[in-house]
Formats: C-alpha cells, sequence, structure tokens
C-alpha cells in the first residue's frame, strides 16, 4: 500500500459472451503470469453489457486505487466521450480494437478497413462482381472501418455498391437463439 501498488489489472468488456473474449482473457492472463512471475498479478473483469452508465462506473471503481491500470476491449463509437474524460485523468489504460484517432493512448488494434478491403479485393481479381458484406453493430467502429473497406475497393475497381448486397443480420437474435438450445 505504501508504494500504491495493487498487482492488479481491470479489464472493461462489453459483454463476456462475445466469441473473442475468452481467448483474449486466456492471453492476458498468460502474458501477465510470464510477464512478473515473482509478484503476479490478478485480473478484475468487469462486463457492462453495452450500457454506457453500467461502464462508466465499472472504470470509476476501478480508478479508485484498485487497479494500476485498465484495459478496455471493445469499439463502440459511443464510448469515445469516456475515453476523453478517462485520458485526462492520467490513469494507465489501454484500448484494444478501438482507434481514437484524436487522441494519443496506448492501443492494439487490427486494420480492419484494410483487411475488408484486401478480401474484397481478392474476391474481385478473381472474376466475382457480386459480392455480398455482412456487417455486425453499426455502432462499433470496427463494423464501420470494414463496410468501408468493403465500399472502397468495389468503388476502386468501379464496381456499383448495391445495397442489396449488404447484410445487417441481428446476430443478438442468434446468440439468444444459441442461448435456447442450450436449456
Amino acid at each position: 500500500l505504501v508504494l500504491q501498488k495493487t498487482n492488479a489489472i481491470g479489464i472493461v468488456v462489453n459483454t463476456l459472451d462475445a466469441p473473442f473474449i475468452a481467448p483474449l482473457i486466456a492471453g492476458i492472463e498468460r502474458g501477465l503470469a510470464e510477464f512478473n512471475k515473482e509478484n503476479r498479478y490478478t485480473v478484475l473483469f468487469c462486463s457492462s453489457h453495452g450500457d454506457m452508465d453500467t461502464k462508466r462506473q465499472h472504470i470509476a471503481y476501478l480508478t479508485q486505487g484498485r487497479v494500476d491500470g485498465i484495459i478496455i476491449y471493445g469499439s463502440l463509437a459511443t464510448d469515445d466521450t469516456l475515453i476523453h474524460q478517462l485520458a485526462e485523468t492520467k490513469f494507465p489504460f489501454l484500448l484494444i480494437e478501438n482507434d481514437m484517432k484524436d487522441l494519443e493512448v496506448n492501443k492494439v488494434i487490427i486494420d480492419n478497413q484494410g483487411g475488408a478491403y484486401k478480401a474484397t479485393e481478392f474476391l474481385i481479381q478473381q472474376g466475382f462482381t457480386r459480392i455480398a458484406h455482412m456487417t455486425g453493430n453499426m455502432n462499433y467502429k470496427i463494423t464501420l472501418d470494414r463496410m468501408n473497406g468493403y465500399i472502397m475497393a468495389l468503388q476502386n475497381y468501379q464496381i456499383p455498391v448495391r445495397q442489396d448486397l449488404i447484410w445487417h443480420p441481428d446476430f443478438d437474435k442468434v446468440k439468444e437463439k444459441k442461448q435456447e438450445d442450450y436449456h
């Protein structure tokens, strides 16, 4: 307590049942165990269930001396104000899959736009011109980046963007159906 170090890291996610969360958590735990074998870190997980007030409460709780830093996973566009506020506090944090272009923050991101562009371009180079794109929740920046990459590739190859080939499935309904199957 004198050092004001907790040897704890807080992880804030939108939902614990997202497909990539379990491997992400396992990787973070492995990394922390390898990083400091003598003074092992504890990991505290908080799920906001996509609710901004809950996420704000989790971050307020964690930044009150309970953890040494926070990892925030997810790219909700609605998180921007919260992340700006957290940055002003100078509390250490890392973003995963969220790019704040107007803010110098530590982040781990994937080039979703470039990946979608390359995938679409590959199909175009194979001779396909009717290429569908399946989106996710349009509130996620990664969804918008992937959509933009898809559209940019079509436009660069002078292929019209057809709204009937852009699908907006409701993944929450699929998740609910899977949960029903387990009962």
